[in-house]
């Protein structure tokens, strides 16, 4: 357990990693700069009150991809590398796989390198919807993407049928995107739809190599 006070820095964008974070309570902001010596970082999201981080740099040996600072006092359990790789890299391993192979498919993802797909695969979550479930409103406010597993959805605009989305197919990154209101209803359109959701966080930090590629795509999203 780790008493964190506001502003102290928790983990430093470049720096060797040692440790993974689970959020007991408060608010860390994360921060990414695009220069090599770490300069003029952006702020591109934050955990508020419950999250992890800091596992990239655990599980692939690497520097620390972001500067997490906290926002407000608060706790955080901290578990070591050795623990970590014990209990957590062999289940992140084998879903790490499984998500790689589905991302190798999407459109929209192949700019990525094979490090940058497998960041992407460990941000994934997973999640299930049965038929008519609505995954998504109109109007609601956008707190994450969704890429398609398996099943159908069908997408509706101002409740008139526009189009129905079939596997390997992603949906949600208009609101990320435009940081506005979601601009469709998502309901599922069969009997069992698997997701994989990337939050906003994880939308922001990973998928700047191809976001150009998404943002083009999006007006010939909503014409098809």
């Amino acid at each position: 357990e780790k008493n964190v006070k506001k502003g102290e820095t928790i983990i430093k964008q470049g720096d060797g990693g040692d440790n993974f974070y689970v959020i007991d309570n408060g608010i860390y902001e994360i921060y990414v700069s695009k220069q090599e010596d770490f300069r003029d970082p952006i702020r591109v999201g934050e955990y508020n009150q419950t999250g992890s981080f800091g596992e990239l740099a655990l599980m692939y040996n690497q520097p620390r991809s972001a500067t997490i600072i906290s926002s407000t006092d608060g706790i955080l359990w901290v578990m070591g590398r050795q623990t970590f790789r014990k209990l957590v890299l062999k289940h992140a391993f084998r879903k790490r796989q499984m998500y790689e192979n589905f991302l190798r498919e999407v459109d929209i993802l192949q700019s990525l390198t094979d490090y940058e797909r497998s960041n992407v695969a460990d941000a994934l979550i997973p999640v299930e919807y049965d038929e008519k479930e609505i995954i998504i409103r109109q109007g609601d406010e956008g707190d994450r993407m969704f890429f398609i597993e398996d099943g159908e959805c069908d997408i509706e605009m101002n409740g008139i049928f526009h189009k129905r989305l079939h596997k390997g197919h992603y949906f949600g990154e208009l609101a990320l995107l435009n940081h506005e209101p979601r601009s469709a209803t998502v309901i599922a359109a069969s009997t069992k739809v698997k997701l994989a959701s990337l939050e906003v966080e994880s939308f922001e930090r990973l998928l700047g190599p191809c976001m150009d590629l998404i943002h083009r795509n999006t007006s010939k999203y909503l014409k098809k």
